[in-house]
């Protein structure tokens, strides 16, 4: 049991970029896996982790944005809005022109699930783009939270623990995953429209893909990559049985002539 556990931390920790002290690449820090952890495991809640209970409350707004393939949580201060009222007036999980109340310049807390070269890798990542414009293809108001920026960190991070991360199409996942958690967190009911709204955006834009990503999504294990069949056992053995093959029958070709 201690072992599987330290297993699940430490794919945790790789999901959010956390693989050594010298190397971390998606901002997160040491300290957010450690309260996530005893968060998931129960110990204590969002609420109540003694690390957690001294942080300054600040009021964030929230949006998914969508651009090309690609999705994220946007988590921006109230600070750094105008005309905040009529903003948060709207009805959750709704189409947002979100440049009509960004202040430019102005800096959102972004996160995302990314792909790291250097490692091969799909991650959690945080970041703080410094925004002049906000670019989009798709923009979803979900709602508002009072909350500190560590426990943000914290909430976000334990996404990552349901986030399977085999597809590019996952950013999405991992962002549906936040709306589904904000509900339970401001202990509201998804309505019907909502619930649908969220269920039909994707990011892919052929029918194979939108049919691959929903199946995948509601079978974990069907998730598809070319790079994980390329690494895939089966792949090798077919591999493997192609060439010996190949080797018998050039070998037969060759002696049947001598």
């Amino acid at each position: 049991m201690a072992a599987s556990l330290a297993i699940r931390k430490r794919q945790l920790e790789e999901k959010l970029g956390l693989w050594d002290e010298e190397y971390i690449k998606s901002n997160f820090q040491w300290e957010i896996t450690n309260i996530t952890w005893d968060i998931l495991n129960g110990r204590y809640d969002i609420f109540s982790h003694p690390s957690l209970k001294d942080e300054k409350n600040e009021e964030f707004v929230f949006c998914i944005l969508i651009k090309d393939i690609h999705a994220s949580i946007w988590a921006v201060k109230d600070s750094d809005l105008k005309n905040v009222s009529t903003l948060v007036s709207r009805k959750f999980v709704s189409p947002c022109p979100i440049e009509q109340f960004l202040i430019s310049p102005s800096t959102v807390r972004r996160y995302h699930v990314v792909f790291e070269e250097q490692t091969d890798r799909y991650l959690v990542q945080v970041d703080t783009p410094y925004i002049t414009q906000a670019k989009y293809d798709i923009c979803l108001y979900i709602g508002t939270l009072t909350i500190s920026q560590k426990a943000l960190d914290v909430i976000m991070a334990s996404i990552a623990d349901k986030t399977y991360l085999l597809l590019q199409s996952d950013c999405l996942e991992y962002c549906k995953h936040f709306v589904y958690l904000y509900f339970e967190l401001i202990e509201e009911e998804m309505d019907r429209d909502q619930k649908k709204l969220l269920e039909k955006l994707t990011v892919t834009t052929s029918v194979v893909s939108r049919v691959g990503e929903r199946s995948s999504r509601q079978h974990p294990s069907s998730g598809f990559s070319m790079r994980s069949f390329l690494t895939s056992t089966f792949f090798q053995v077919f591999v493997g049985s192609v060439l010996c093959n190949s080797m018998f029958l050039a070998g037969w070709y060759f002696f049947s002539r001598t």
